[in-house]
């Protein structure tokens, strides 16, 4: 590839990451530009440097790079059994201190998440511990996904 042709794949990747996962869009303009904007040298703007980016716009993720924190996902959410039988909890703690509960259960159980329609009851805790004022019920993993991409930014 030729130098321009290594910038403007490198260009087109930003701009994408820019609208996918603005970690890696931060990470990788903090390696690629100075404080004020300008280039920080010809070596950053290379083929290898296109290529990883090009891999973190496809994965929306950067395995390659394992100290950035992409955005925490429901997926991402390891459920064990919740004390309440039928029952199921997932926690996520973010680098930030903020924490998230998510739990699920049987018809009648008394939760405001029922595992057979996959809704899901929230608690989000404060860095010093302290729950927020009231658990939300009924989310989906999308409301999920929405509530911990917020959490992650705070």
């Amino acid at each position: 590839m030729t130098q321009y042709e290594i910038n403007v794949a490198i260009q087109t990747a930003l701009d994408n990451l820019a609208n996918s996962n603005r970690n890696l869009y931060d990470y990788w303009i903090s390696k690629l530009y100075s404080n004020d904007g300008d280039y920080l040298n010809e070596s950053a703007w290379n083929e290898d440097n296109a290529s990883l980016i090009g891999i973190d716009v496809i994965n929306n993720r950067s395995p390659h790079l394992s100290h950035i924190t992409t955005t925490p996902m429901f997926d991402q959410l390891e459920f064990e059994a919740h004390h309440i039988p039928g029952a199921i909890q997932g926690r996520y703690k973010f680098s930030n201190g903020w924490s998230i509960s998510v739990v699920s259960g049987l018809p009648g159980s008394g939760l405001y998440g029922n595992v057979t329609d996959n809704t899901y009851e929230v608690a989000i805790y404060r860095p010093n511990g302290n729950m927020t004022e009231d658990v939300i019920g009924w989310n989906t993993k999308e409301e999920v996904n929405a509530m911990m991409k917020v959490l992650v930014h705070l």
